[in-house]
């Protein structure tokens, strides 16, 4: 996967016009990593008492990662993954993510 915000090139054009500020085909990596620099609070995630949903496409590398580091360091933590889908999910599957999160949160869409 060469672009990490949308491997699906049919779906580039609903992203270009969701956020027409952002080169889609920009992979961001680099500049992301610039920005976090050293930070790093894995150790601190078991510190967070509240349930947390995790929730990303298959289709993400980065947060397919890091959605994984998340959810084995939250103690209260529900992983949603959702096939096939890139970097924004409500976009690409808009109601499979809504269903997700209106499940976690115990309410109706």
């Amino acid at each position: 996967m060469a672009v990490t915000q949308e491997a699906r090139r049919e779906l580039r054009a609903k992203v270009t016009a969701a956020h027409p500020e952002v080169p889609v085909d920009n992979d961001n990596a680099a500049q992301l990593l610039g920005h976090l620099g050293d930070a790093d609070l894995r150790a601190r995630l078991s510190e967070v008492r509240c349930p947390v949903l995790v929730l990303y496409g298959s289709r993400d590398a980065v947060s397919v990662v890091g959605a994984r580091m998340l959810a084995d360091g939250l103690p209260y933590a529900e992983q949603v993954v959702l096939d096939d889908v890139g970097h924004e999910p409500f976009i690409e599957e808009p109601d499979a993510t809504f269903a997700a999160i209106t499940t976690f949160f115990g309410t109706s869409a």
